[in-house]
């Protein structure tokens, strides 16, 4: 029974590390940026998230120093050029301001589709005090067809 259990569980990994693969922001979700025990990691698959037309859910949340910061979004820019280059994929990209004074960047990219899936890469970051930063970056997958169909579920998923 326990040897069942261990492949399960080996299973389940490999296939979580599996869907980021090809990405240059897999050294994220693999924690060589962030140490794993300093993240927040949530990984969903199933019928929680099919209404949203997905497939795959995967996030982190974390505080990231300037330099930590500044890795992952050159690592989510390459992963941008990459695939706006060779797929015809689209991004979108906004900074906004708080009344607080605390910059948020935000950052949404749709990624070349893979093995008939359609996948996401995004990102979200407030500067809390100049050198830190709180971040969430989350890959999605699945059947969802845009970037504006993305944004309209965020919308209503968030108030």
């Amino acid at each position: 029974m326990k040897r069942y259990l261990i492949i399960i569980a080996m299973t389940a990994v490999f296939a979580a590390a599996h869907a980021q693969q090809g990405l240059y922001v897999n050294e994220l979700f693999q924690g060589k940026i962030i140490p794993k025990e300093q993240m927040m990691e949530i990984a969903v698959r199933g019928k929680s998230i099919a209404k949203y037309q997905l497939t795959y859910f995967h996030s982190l949340r974390f505080i990231a120093s300037g330099e930590e910061f500044s890795r992952i979004k050159m690592l989510v820019e390459k992963d941008h050029e990459a695939n706006m280059a060779e797929s015809g994929g689209e991004g979108s990209y906004s900074i906004t301001n708080k009344k607080s004074g605390k910059e948020v960047i935000s950052f949404m990219l749709r990624l070349k589709p893979l093995n008939g899936k359609n996948r996401y890469l995004c990102y979200k970051t407030t500067g809390r005090n100049g050198k830190t930063y709180e971040t969430t970056v989350v890959y999605m997958e699945g059947s969802l067809p845009s970037l504006d169909k993305l944004k309209s579920i965020l919308q209503v998923t968030i108030k």
